[in-house]
């Protein structure tokens, strides 16, 4: 009885949204990164014989959410939720201070948290099925980092494995972003496409990542 009333009542709340007009859309998205970042690293023996174990590789994974609002005839703003994933393996088989050390096929993880609010408009009146994105956004990094050090004059020698966030290091950066994005009509709510996108930061210049990822959209508008 529980069951058919919920069901009852989804159905109902169904019914009343699809007979009143609606200027909201959500879509999600999920696919391919580069990250410049994450290969912008100094990995390499120091004096002191300290090693680093810090790149990742430039390709990985995002996936996000979209939230917009349509503004005007042909233009949109939003506020969107973006992570990606980066990933590195190490090994190395070695010595330190008469320790022996191996490490085997150890993957090592960056992940970007972008928060953003954009303005959307279409490339066109006729051509409603290319869309155009800029907009600021706010990012949080989580950085997993791994080095070796030998003792020297100074001390011992270590193995440190850190995990570098924005609550306990402070990570976050800020900048602005832009996206094209491919997209048609399947059905009555429905869009399916493709966006590209680049994140620029301002708050330590320089490209950021790019990505491109195969979209679902869902207009509650009704046709």
């Amino acid at each position: 009885m529980r069951t058919i009333l919920i069901l009852s009542f989804i159905l109902q709340c169904s019914s009343m949204a699809a007979q009143q007009e609606s200027k909201f859309s959500f879509e999600v998205n999920y696919g391919l990164n580069g990250n410049f970042f994450v290969r912008n690293y100094y990995e390499d023996f120091f004096p002191f014989q300290e090693i680093l174990f810090l790149k990742k590789n430039f390709l990985g994974t995002t996936g996000g959410l979209e939230f917009k609002y349509k503004s005007g005839q042909n233009s949109r703003i939003g506020i969107a939720y973006t992570r990606s994933t980066n990933k590195g393996k190490k090994d190395f088989i070695g010595n330190i201070d008469g320790v022996d050390i191996s490490i085997e096929n150890f993957q090592l993880r960056s992940n970007h948290d972008f928060y953003q609010f954009f303005y959307e408009r279409d490339l066109s009146k006729k051509n409603t099925w290319i869309d155009y994105q800029v907009g600021l956004f706010v990012m949080n990094g989580f950085y997993q980092e791994l080095s070796l050090a030998a003792g020297n004059l100074t001390g011992n020698g270590f193995v440190q494995i850190r995990e570098r966030d924005f609550k306990h290091y402070g990570m976050q950066e800020g900048g602005v972003f832009t996206g094209i994005h491919l997209n048609r009509q399947i059905d009555t709510h429905f869009r399916i496409g493709v966006k590209f996108k680049a994140y620029y930061l301002l708050s330590a210049p320089g490209l950021e990542e790019i990505s491109i990822t195969p979209t679902l959209a869902y207009n509650f508008s009704r046709k």
